[in-house]
């Protein structure tokens, strides 16, 4: 069993890419890495279920 369906692992690595790119310059900003697919679609999603209950 996979920790991650398909389409959040390939969002997943497409922000880590980024992120953790060699060159300073072609890195992610912070704000550039709350707006990433993954942080949008999985992680905040969860974030305000846990906040509701």
């Amino acid at each position: 069993m996979s920790l991650f369906v398909a389409a959040e692992r390939d969002a997943v690595f497409t922000m880590l890419k980024l992120m953790l790119s060699f060159i300073p310059q072609s890195r992610s900003s912070a704000k550039e890495d709350r707006a990433f697919r993954w942080m949008v679609n999985w992680p905040l999603l969860e974030y305000r279920k846990v906040r509701q209950d």
